[in-house]
């Protein structure tokens, strides 16, 4: 086949325009920078593009999240470094502080420098960089801590993108931080009465008649008998010949172990015995068996009980107890009772029975005082008295001092926690609650709160007059009173809102919407409900602790007095153990030493209190009662210290995840 002049240079030209095409392609990438730029020159190579443009927009995301991050949670990082060394400091001023050697002017002075590390760590937990606040949560624009010490972020982390579907965790909450808990710290509690040795105190009347000694403040220990704790009106020749008995004590225990149960028991004592054995006995009662010890009770250098809860991380141990010995030579035994309310005729006063002075030979010891309001107007001896005491009033707020805890989890109850959740045993069905006290008008009420079945309800007088029942109603539908098992701290709250603002159900209510009387008891349920919380506000605190409100009001201060205790479990004893209070609210507790919860800027205030107290030790006989002293605002120093090196080191880890995670979007951009 022969080929013709015009085939040769069709050939040619094709040849010659396909090397230009070429020729210009290879141009176009080499000063665009580009190998093709339409997606059908090459649809692999574009593919490919537009997956390596992503991942190169994904990693320029990811190290400018990484970036902004690792500035936040360097910040965090460097702020907490801050506020461990003013803790440390605080510790060293604190240790300074609980020496003896210390005059009052020195305690002043240490308490000034304390208040001031108190306000840098205040400025410190409110540090923000470029507006935002590094420990309110995710509520970033929130100062954490107001003026008084409380938490107003949120529990919520701030988390940046690291990658596809992975997010980093960047900042630590206040809530976390301020208000968080450790798991390994054990409930370390104590009485705040220190008991002075009897003998020591009173040789004349209780030593050896043959000698004569000086008297001395001297702490029982616990090798001395129950008879150096109460003291006696014999003396030690006569009890020895067997011319006298020793007399019998009778010891009322309350108290919640550690999976918050609670209990009650009356243990009887022989004067000889030791306090050791007392304190065994004590053991006993929450538990301790000669195979596992469950609490560890021991009595301190100050003649105050301690319990140490040998399981971490709960924070229900509760200890309460009075003793009773009665020095009539009659055959009756006056301090042995049943009911606690006839031991209120004794006398706190052994000096007083030793001189003759009172014809009373009824002896009640004290171990706990809390300087706590009773809720009866009759005279009472207060280390009787365990939950029946007035909520606290602070201006126009009413507070106690116990918090709801969740058995299961040992979390704080909220508005929405269900009483059979924290009350002690496996149910709240049968449990009475008093509700004492007056409204915010003056006027007195005494109502009880039925936490019975199928529904519960509430009754009870105002003003000296019976009210008609009503029941406390759930949010089913159909509406119907609750059962005590569902009841939530949100339906006690309201009950206790309508009864202290003085507007309950009673059948006399006019609808507005109608102008006649309610015809459903659940609609004038609901109205009075919401008209209640016009004047009034209960709710639990971010301790779990209930208090009221007065809103509206032009007074600073509130009339409305509140009482909240079980009707039935408290003051009735007996040798064999039983369960104590359903639930508790404003309590004459033991102090705390130790407890796995934290409340930072609390705790700290208390510390430094101590100092300003000069403090050493609890003391339930003097101003604030409540306060644990500097050698146990030591411990709290400690506790606060290890929470934060827990946290601080989450910050680290945090960072350090951050800056690897930039470190490598480096590498491969």
């Amino acid at each position: 086949m022969r080929a013709t002049l015009s085939g040769y240079y069709r050939n040619l030209q094709f040849d010659q325009s396909k090397v230009a095409k070429e020729l210009f392609d290879v141009s176009k990438q080499i000063s665009s920078g580009q190998k093709i730029q339409y997606a059908h020159e090459d649809t692999a190579t574009f593919i490919n593009t537009v997956r390596l443009d992503n991942e190169v927009t994904t990693l320029t995301q990811v190290k400018q999240n990484a970036l902004k991050a690792v500035q936040f949670s360097t910040n965090t990082d460097t702020t907490m470094s801050e506020m461990s060394k003013i803790l440390d400091a605080m510790k060293v001023k604190l240790v300074s502080a609980a020496s003896d050697s210390n005059s009052p002017e020195n305690l002043r002075a240490i308490g000034k420098e304390l208040r001031g590390l108190e306000n840098n760590l205040m400025q410190l937990a409110n540090t923000s960089i470029d507006g935002k606040y590094l420990f309110s949560g995710s509520e970033i624009k929130t100062k954490p801590i107001d003026g008084n010490g409380i938490y107003r972020g949120n529990d919520e982390s701030i988390k940046a993108f690291i990658g596809s579907g992975i997010e980093q965790a960047y900042n630590v909450s206040g809530s976390d931080l301020f208000l968080g808990e450790d798991n390994s710290i054990k409930r370390h509690i104590s009485t705040n009465i220190g008991i002075i040795n009897k003998t020591e105190l009173y040789p004349h009347i209780m030593g050896d008649s043959n000698t004569v000694l000086d008297s001395k403040k001297v702490y029982i220990g616990e090798k001395n008998t129950i008879r150096d704790l109460v003291g006696d009106i014999h003396n030690q020749n006569d009890l020895d010949m067997g011319l006298q008995n020793y007399k019998t004590t009778h010891f009322y225990v309350r108290g919640t172990d550690h999976d918050g149960n609670t209990f009650k028991q009356r243990i009887t004592m022989d004067g000889s015995e030791s306090i050791a054995a007392l304190l065994d006995k004590i053991g006993e009662a929450y538990g301790n068996t000669a195979q596992n010890d469950l609490v560890e009770v021991s009595l301190n250098a100050h003649g105050q009980i301690e319990i140490l809860d040998k399981l971490p991380g709960s924070s229900k141990l509760d200890f309460h107890m009075v003793a009773a010995t009665d020095f009539d030579l009659g055959d009756a035994d006056d301090a042995n009772v049943v009911n606690l309310d006839a031991l209120d005729s004794g006398t706190t006063s052994l000096s007083e029975i030793i001189n003759g002075v009172s014809s009373n030979k009824l002896l009640i010891t004290e171990f706990m005082k809390s300087g706590l309001s009773v809720s009866s107007d009759a005279d009472r001896i207060e280390g009787l008295r365990y939950d029946e005491f007035n909520f606290s009033k602070d201006g126009v707020y009413l507070n106690s001092n116990i918090s709801q805890i969740v058995k299961s989890d040992n979390s704080y109850a909220n508005a929405s926690t269900k009483i059979a959740d924290v009350v002690s045993g496996v149910t709240a069905v049968g449990n009475v609650l008093d509700l004492k006290g007056s409204t915010i008008s003056g006027i007195a009420y005494d109502i009880q709160i039925n936490l019975s079945t199928p529904g519960s309800f509430v009754s009870g007088s105002m003003n000296g007059i019976a009210i008609d029942n009503f029941g406390i109603f759930n949010t089913d539908t159909p509406r119907t009173a609750v059962h005590p098992d569902e009841m939530t701290y949100q339906q006690l709250n309201d009950v206790i809102n309508m009864v202290v603002t003085g507007v309950v159900p009673n059948g006399t209510n006019i609808d507005p919407a109608t102008g006649l009387l309610f015809v459903n008891p659940v609609d004038e349920y609901d109205y009075i409900l919401r008209h209640s919380y016009d004047k009034g506000e209960t709710r639990l605190d971010h301790q779990g602790k209930l208090s009221f409100k007065e809103k509206n009001s032009s007074s600073t201060v509130t009339s409305a007095t509140l009482s909240l205790s079980d009707r039935d479990a408290a003051n009735f004893f007996s040798d064999t153990k039983a369960e104590g209070s359903a639930l508790s609210f404003q309590n004459n507790s033991a102090l705390t030493i130790s407890d796995a919860k934290t409340d930072f800027f609390r705790q700290i205030d208390e510390a430094i209190s101590a100092v300003e107290l000069g403090r050493s030790r609890a003391d339930g006989e003097g101003n604030d009662p409540r306060n644990a002293g500097i050698q146990n605002a030591i411990k709290t120093i400690d506790n606060l210290s290890f929470h934060f090196s827990n946290q601080h080191s989450i910050v680290g880890v945090q960072s350090q995840t951050l800056q690897r995670t930039s470190d490598r979007t480096d590498m491969l951009l």
